[in-house]
């Protein structure tokens, strides 16, 4: 089959999609993108993937109404000749893409949207609106969680076509490799804060918490926050100020890790403190559980997965809890024994796992 895939071309996630969904499965693929620089060109051109770049059009344009029709013509043009695709898949879920996707819909392409996270835990009320009458559309609606499902049936009550796929997390055999050829390379009180340069990821609010200690309890503390993933300058430096004042040991990896990379990170931390203001089963906090990393997590995000596979993790409802969970942990209070999840995980979250599962939705819509 072919399918055209929408969606951030510099995203890992896209681009593992393809490369452990779509490409085993035999589909030919293409993607769309609206920028010309691409991180993974080299794997896209040698596994003989096009990339079409369907750029917004420029304040320039949209504010001359002959260019404006020009464009729009143009564009629509583009998007006619999309029925020689089988299946278009959205993988960036924001207004312009469910148009495309609608437009398609009414040809003989079959039409999948993927919400993985973000883009629907965090889109206002407007754009709640603005999609209401485009996301019934489609052939199917997967979510990345029971979490997500949930939340697309509150945000979208008229939605029937949804199903429960979760992400593939490559990084577990990279952290398979890395505890066989380095055992244990785990450090006592190292903390994680976060795994992105998302302000929602409350870098500063948790590095408060670490300014509380006494100065017995930072001088055995390391702390790594991961800054390598949508952090603009601003909020890096403002993250570094913050740490320097502290006081505290830290690293602060700003550049892109690969998944040898992140599997050295995970296996050489203790804990991982997760508070974000949403999130549902991120491939990063699977990562760290894999890893045998102690997980703290805010209340106020929920996992039922982890519940119903019996996943130990420490839990606070505020700052003022976390002060006391990294206090008891630092005085060696906590000992939270949790017994190897790995091979559950593998079971559930590996990209071998999840390729059956796409198998089995291609194979039902294929037939509808």
């Amino acid at each position: 089959m072919k399918i055209l895939v929408l969606g951030n071309i510099n995203s890992k996630w896209v681009k593992e999609f393809i490369e452990y969904i779509l490409l085993p499965l035999g589909h030919k693929v293409e993607v769309l993108g609206d920028i010309d620089k691409c991180r993974f060109r080299n794997f896209y051109q040698s596994s003989g993937i096009d990339i079409h770049i369907d750029r917004k059009p420029s304040i320039f344009v949209k504010k001359i109404p002959f260019l404006r029709v020009l464009n729009s013509v143009s564009r629509t043009i583009k998007h006619n000749q999309w029925d020689k695709y089988d299946f278009i898949i959205n993988m960036f879920v924001n207004h312009r893409n469910l148009r495309i996707t609608r437009k398609v819909a009414s040809l003989s392409t079959k039409t999948i949207v993927y919400y993985t996270g973000s883009d629907l835990l965090r889109k206002s009320k407007f754009h709640i609106f603005l999609n209401r009458h485009i996301i019934p559309k489609p052939s199917a609606i997967v979510v990345g969680s029971k979490t997500l499902d949930t939340i697309l049936k509150q945000k979208y009550p008229e939605t029937t076509k949804d199903q429960i796929i979760s992400f593939g997390v490559s990084a577990f055999d990279n952290i398979d490799r890395f505890k066989k050829e380095h055992h244990n390379t785990r450090t006592n009180n190292t903390f994680c804060i976060g795994y992105s340069g998302v302000r929602q990821h409350n870098h500063l609010k948790i590095i408060d918490v670490f300014d509380k200690l006494s100065p017995e309890l930072k001088k055995i503390t390391h702390l790594i926050v991961p800054m390598t993933y949508m952090a603009d300058k601003e909020y890096i430096a403002e993250v570094r100020n913050k740490l320097d004042d502290v006081g505290i040991s830290y690293t602060l990896p700003t550049e892109y890790m690969d998944n040898d990379s992140i599997a050295q990170m995970w296996c050489g931390i203790s804990y991982f403190i997760n508070a974000q203001s949403t999130d549902s089963l991120s491939a990063s906090v699977l990562e760290a559980l894999y890893s045998g990393a102690t997980l703290i997590n805010a209340s106020w995000l929920d996992y039922p997965e982890y519940k119903e596979f019996g996943v130990k993790y420490l839990s606070f409802d505020d700052y003022d809890k976390l002060f006391e969970i990294i206090t008891s942990i630092l005085e060696n209070k906590i000992n939270l024994s949790n017994f190897d999840i790995s091979e559950i995980l593998h079971i559930h979250f590996s990209w071998y796992s999840v390729k059956e599962a796409w198998k089995e939705l291609f194979s039902q819509l294929e037939n509808y």
